[in-house]
């Protein structure tokens, strides 16, 4: 009896399916192409497939006759699936909803609720690398997660990031040659930062948004600059 198997997915190694004969103790592993020969005596036989990550097989018996080679029909064993879970909370936020939690390289993709809970069903068993994504965050990548094939894994709790940048420019002191010590403030924050010599300055770790500059210094008139984008 020959025959040939394949896995649920396409263009992978196929090899290491155990097909045996049930109740025979007569077993042989498939080629990387999942081809696979059996040499038995005339009868009536049950065949069974399995392979880790995947849902056993049993075929119906089936009868041989001497001298007869029967080719199977391509065989297709079907991912044995898995859970994914967890919660991802953003900073800063009361509510956690809206975080895309996808595995990088697959189909697998799911949003997070309020609580920022989320659950990725169907996985086959293997593992990936989680990312987890929303606009105004840093994007979190968790490489190394391991999904047992019929099994669920729960990530431990994880905070985003806020996405933060930083604010630079120039001032200067109308008539003045120095232009140090000017108040920087960054309107509605704590952030601020006072000028160099030359009128630079630099303001740092800012929530990524728009925002209002304020300048001042004694003995001069403070300007209020509408926008400022980080």
């Amino acid at each position: 009896k020959s025959g040939e198997l394949q896995h649920a997915l396409v263009d992978q190694d196929h090899s290491g399916v155990i097909v045996e004969i049930e109740g025979k103790g007569i077993r042989t592993v498939t080629s990387l192409e999942g081809r696979f020969d059996l040499f038995l005596n005339p009868g009536t036989y049950a065949l069974s497939l399995e392979a880790l990550g995947y849902t056993k097989q049993h075929l119906a018996e089936m009868t041989l006759s001497a001298n007869e080679l029967r080719d199977l029909e391509t065989i297709v064993l079907q991912a044995n699936p898995a859970t994914l879970s967890g919660t991802i909370i953003l900073e800063g936020e009361s509510l956690s909803a809206g975080t895309t939690v996808s595995l990088l390289n697959t189909s697998y993709s799911t949003q997070t609720d309020e609580l920022g809970a989320f659950q990725l069903t169907g996985i086959p068993g293997g593992t990936y690398v989680m990312q987890a994504m929303k606009v105004g965050f840093d994007v979190l990548r968790i490489p190394g997660v391991q999904v047992s094939p019929g099994g669920s894994t729960e990530i431990e709790l994880v905070v985003m990031s806020k996405s933060r940048g930083a604010l630079t420019g120039r001032v200067t002191l109308s008539g003045q040659a120095l232009h140090a010590s000017v108040l920087i403030e960054v309107v509605g924050t704590p952030h601020g930062a006072v000028s160099t010599v030359a009128g630079d300055y630099f303001i740092d770790a800012i929530e990524v948004g728009i925002y209002a500059l304020r300048f001042s210094k004694d003995g001069f008139s403070a300007q209020l600059v509408a926008v400022a984008s980080v």
